[in-house]
């Protein structure tokens, strides 16, 4: 981008803009005018996009001269739950919800220091009579993208289902994962849920439950156990972790 001037009738490209700072002069980086309340740059390169490593946290500083940002926001997957198998029944875990996703405008200003986080991954568990943990939650400033809740075990001794994770929230919600299967002798676990930009894991048949693929958010598949007996539980599949991108 680059700004003209009529010098004595000829139309001449300025290579450089320079302003006098209190007797200083200084070459300006980027131009901006204010056009009923937007500002636009007229000169200089002002765009630029990060992306931020999944699982951290931090802040992040405005560029000079920026004033909007376009944020894409994905929460990270749930986990799948434990399948089990004793004397009293079999039991399958529900696999993981999927992650929410938000894609949004933001008004900024240069300099200003504004928090993120970016969602990591729910991983599967191999516990009993609990959920699997959640995925995290991927914010920037006020906006963000909830994580998907991990699918939910079996109770030990009872056999009974375990219910698919909860969705994350924001302003498209995530899918729900499904619960665990009839319990029978081939009893299987829940399917995580899919989401936008990856693929829930198949819950496991006498094996534990699939992880997530995919690069966003698909929830993790339930895991389940059906060996005759009183046996240790299987563990669910971990969901695939969100993520965080953000462009001027």
């Amino acid at each position: 981008m680059s700004i003209s001037v009529n010098d004595s009738g000829t139309w001449r490209t300025s290579k450089i803009i320079s302003v006098n700072d209190a007797g200083t002069w200084r070459d300006a980086k980027a131009v901006y005018i204010n056009d009923a309340g937007t500002w636009r740059a007229v000169y200089g390169n002002s765009s630029g996009t990060t992306t931020f490593a999944t699982g951290t946290s931090g802040t992040w500083i405005v560029p000079e001269g920026v004033f909007s940002v376009s944020v894409q926001a994905l929460g990270g997957g749930g986990g799948g739950g434990a399948g089990h198998e004793n004397s009293e029944g079999v039991g399958a875990g529900g696999g993981g919800g999927a992650g929410a996703q938000t894609f949004v405008s933001l008004a900024v200003t240069p300099y200003d220091a504004i928090s993120y986080g970016s969602g990591a991954a729910g991983a599967g568990t191999g516990s009993l009579g609990v959920n699997a943990p959640s995925g995290g939650t991927s914010y920037f400033g006020s906006v963000s993208a909830g994580g998907g809740q991990g699918g939910r075990s079996t109770t030990a001794g009872t056999g009974i289902l375990g219910a698919g994770g909860t969705g994350g929230t924001a302003s498209a919600g995530g899918s729900n994962g499904a619960s665990g299967a009839t319990p029978t002798a081939a009893a299987t676990g829940g399917k995580g849920a899919d989401s936008a930009y990856g693929t829930g894991g198949n819950g496991g048949t006498n094996a534990g439950g699939a992880s997530a693929s995919g690069q966003a958010a698909g929830g993790g598949g339930g895991g389940r156990y059906s060996i005759s007996g009183s046996t240790p539980p299987t563990a669910g599949g971990s969901g695939s972790a969100g993520s965080l991108v953000i462009s001027w």
